[in-house]
């Protein structure tokens, strides 16, 4: 079983970088972590534990996520590896761990959810107790209800 995180950064690049810690210090799942860097200003120094492409232009976040995974096929296929079963989008516009103490993995339990429920296309993990409330796109938008989504705890 093989996952590949994506992330696009555009000048949150100590953010990222604490992303990328934290998945190569504590989640137990094997990760290739792949960042391409949209013209970041503020950070200049490549990301230590990562696959990096760096760009001249900001592309956007869907575009920047696409070339991310780009990315990864091409390092598959550069390197006769088998393909990504799995794909973490991360954001890095938050922490994975905000206060630098998290000690459990967060990551790994998605991942083994996704290989039992064959059913199941995505998941997110939350990153602290009050995410939920962030969760509208989990509301059908016609009707106001709940789309079918499964909460782990």
């Amino acid at each position: 079983m093989r996952l590949a995180t994506l992330m696009a950064v555009y000048n949150l690049g100590e953010i990222a970088q604490q992303n990328i810690d934290y998945l190569n210090l504590i989640v137990e799942q094997p990760n290739d972590i792949f960042v391409v860097d949209q013209s970041s200003s503020t950070w200049r120094v490549p990301f230590a534990g990562a696959k990096t492409a760096t760009l001249s232009y900001n592309l956007g976040g869907p575009l920047g996520f696409d070339l991310a995974l780009k990315l990864s096929e091409h390092y598959t296929e550069w390197n006769k590896l088998p393909d990504y079963d799995y794909y973490l989008i991360s954001p890095t516009s938050g922490l994975m761990d905000p206060t630098g103490e998290r000690i459990e993995d967060i990551i790994s339990p998605c991942v083994e959810f996704l290989e039992q429920n064959e059913e199941a296309v995505m998941i997110q993990p939350a990153y602290r107790s009050t995410s939920n409330a962030m969760n509208k796109h989990m509301f059908d938008t016609g009707t106001g209800a709940p789309r079918q989504v499964q909460h782990l705890e």
